[in-house]
């Protein structure tokens, strides 16, 4: 379904899962249960909400090896590096193309547009790999803004401000679409208009 664009702003900012791509952070819990997971209570990707070492790993302040040995320690599992890898990564489903058309008429009409995701290393490896061009993904964006490159997450104000000191945007010419409810009202406190992608 195409996505409800603000007309007249300089900057469009999006967001990266379910909004440009698909997920499905249930297919991560179900692959890491087939790895001996017992119960594990809370959230596993999204920063503001996940635990310690998860918020670490998104915000690029912990290595990816590191990261592995977290999985293990927190989820109570042993598996291999490539285990977790594949189970980590068994949330990302796919590229919503009618949005990425929709991110290329944006700047073929003059628009800026920029990604800012809490985006880990190892899903921005695989959302790059897969996607199917023209050029490589960040290059479809004025800039890409990842969490674990800007050391920040959505909902904290300094992950916005950071994409408009960068583009040299004030607030009032930005709009911003995500699926997160939190990280639209942080971006509204901010003067930003948003829309929460369904």
């Amino acid at each position: 379904m195409p996505i409800e664009i603000f007309p007249h702003k300089k900057l469009h900012i999006f967001d990266l899962g379910n909004v440009l791509y698909s997920v499905d952070v249930r297919l991560t819990f179900a692959a890491l249960q087939k790895l001996g997971m017992p119960h594990f209570d809370g959230p596993l990707s999204n920063s503001h909400a996940a635990p310690g070492d998860f918020a670490l790993y998104c915000d690029g302040k912990i290595t990816t090896q590191q990261f592995y040995q977290a999985v293990r320690r927190t989820c109570h599992i042993q598996a291999s590096d490539d285990q977790i890898r594949d189970a980590w990564n068994a949330m990302l489903l796919g590229f919503r193309h009618d949005a990425l058309q929709q991110v290329r008429q944006l700047r073929s009409q003059g628009h800026l547009v920029a990604l800012l995701s809490n985006c880990n290393q190892l899903h921005a490896d695989h959302v790059r790999a897969q996607y199917p061009g023209p050029g490589d993904f960040d290059s479809l964006f004025d800039r890409a803004f990842y969490s674990q490159e800007i050391h920040v997450s959505k909902p904290d104000p300094k992950a916005w401000q950071t994409v408009l000191t960068q583009m040299n945007v004030q607030p009032a010419d930005a709009a911003f679409y995500d699926d997160s409810p939190i990280n639209i009202r942080a971006a509204q406190a901010l003067g930003i208009d948003s829309r929460q992608i369904p």
